[in-house]
């Protein structure tokens, strides 16, 4: 509808449990988890039905990196584990490094785990959150298979 003659109308907006407020432009919002925006029109004394919506903030990293070997027919396996809370793990990336010095290109690990050969030195891993924010890389020596 239409604002009565001669009286102004404002746009507020309230986040998350906040108090209603003249809109005045883009703000940024902090907090990290489900986030409800809310907004309305008022015009005089009346107030427009209010339109929402839920927004998912995640401004964490990934944490928690786990390395464990374990040996499956004889045959060494690294198995790697990282946790998010917010958003989820969407992936963890390795890379290894041997005795001869070479350090791997970024791999996508797979739940079933990374062969290890006798001259894998040190595993360097990551993990990405669905929200694209990255974990600090952490790198785990390994021990010598004999």
């Amino acid at each position: 509808g239409t604002a009565p003659a001669r009286t102004t109308s404002s746009l507020q907006v309230k986040v998350g449990t906040g108090p209603w407020t003249t809109y005045t432009g883009p703000r940024q919002i902090t907090t990290n988890g489900k986030i409800t925006i809310q907004a309305r029109v008022i015009s005089g004394k009346n107030a427009s039905p209010v339109d929402k919506t839920t927004v998912k903030i995640d401004t964490k990293k990934p944490g928690k990196l786990k390395a464990k070997v374990t040996t499956k027919k004889g045959k060494r396996v690294l198995k790697l584990t990282a946790k998010d809370t917010t958003s989820h793990v969407r992936r963890i990336q390795y890379r290894l490094r041997g005795t001869h010095g070479r350090t791997t290109t970024w791999k996508t690990y797979k739940k079933r785990g990374v062969k290890l050969t006798q001259a894998t030195t040190r595993v360097t891993f990551r993990a990405l959150d669905t929200a694209g924010n990255s974990s600090r890389a952490k790198t785990v020596r390994l021990t010598r298979h004999r």
